[in-house]
């Protein structure tokens, strides 16, 4: 068996269909290409939907929104404090050193591919030092380390203006990179894989979740995307809640699935946990 981590495997031009996002969660992730990143925020607590079923992954990343989400990233305990939605994250960064003052008109403008990358570079150097950066660096960085990988025929656009989605993918690439420094969820992290081959062309794909004190804890296999040589099995986790009647009993909670044995054989296994 094999060791979970945490960690989505991220492209802006990356097309998949997301089967579970159809399901009722957010209707307008259906079939979008970011469902995957987004949900995964949104479980992690670093994005909200706009109503219980909307996430509106196509509307425009502001400043405001990027503050937000970063500081909900890297910040071990909530900010909090007075003013609108976004004002505590605000005075954090300034406090953290990581942005200049901006207008109330530049909070809610769209940002830029570039900011945004200014920004996580500056996030980044804190993890050291003062955080001093230039677009020229931050963009060198950026490329240096994977966030940046560009448009289909190597352009960068660094001038346009991000949607939701493109700035989630952006941030899960900062979080998935930089995991050891920042507020990564832990959730899941015991989560284990076992293929066994079976008759025929088929294997069986089993997820453990480990030893629990009770019943109650479930753990389900929701879809498995084979991409490029390598397998990503998107899975959730459920916990009892407080009041729930559970078994008073050990117990190890497991899903399988019974699956292709070209698929798995030789293909590396990305596990990702998504919303129950």
């Amino acid at each position: 068996m094999k060791k979970y981590y945490i960690s989505i495997v991220l492209s802006v031009f990356m097309a998949m269909t997301p089967a579970f996002a159809s399901s009722g969660f957010f209707t307008d992730l259906a079939d979008h290409w970011g469902a995957y990143e987004l949900l995964a925020l949104y479980e992690m607590g670093i994005v909200k939907g706009y109503s219980d079923t909307l996430m509106m992954p196509n509307a425009t990343y502001t400043n405001a929104q990027a503050i937000v989400m970063v500081t909900r990233a890297v910040k071990k305990d909530p900010v909090s404090g007075e003013g609108a939605w976004y004002e505590p994250a605000y005075r954090y960064a300034l406090e953290a050193n990581w942005m200049a003052p901006l207008t109330q008109g530049e909070l809610h403008a769209p940002i830029t591919r570039e900011g945004l990358l200014e920004l996580l570079y500056k996030v980044y150097q804190s993890f050291e030092s003062s955080p001093v950066a230039s677009k020229e660096t931050s963009v060198i960085w950026a490329i240096d380390s994977g966030l940046l990988v560009g448009k289909p025929g190597g352009v960068l656009d660094l001038e346009s203006h991000l949607t939701r989605a493109e700035g989630g993918v952006l941030m899960y690439r900062f979080i998935q990179t930089f995991s050891d420094q920042i507020n990564v969820p832990t959730e899941g992290a015991d989560v284990t894989y076992s293929i066994r081959p079976l008759e025929g062309d088929q294997a069986e794909l089993t997820l453990f979740w480990g030893e629990k004190p009770t019943g109650g804890y479930q753990i389900a296999i929701k879809e498995v995307v084979f991409k490029n040589g390598k397998t990503v099995v998107y899975f959730s986790t459920r916990s009892p809640g407080p009041d729930e009647m559970v078994t008073q009993a050990i117990t190890y909670p497991k899903d399988f699935l019974l699956v292709s044995k070209e698929d798995v054989s030789d293909a590396d296994i990305e596990l990702v946990l998504i919303p129950w």
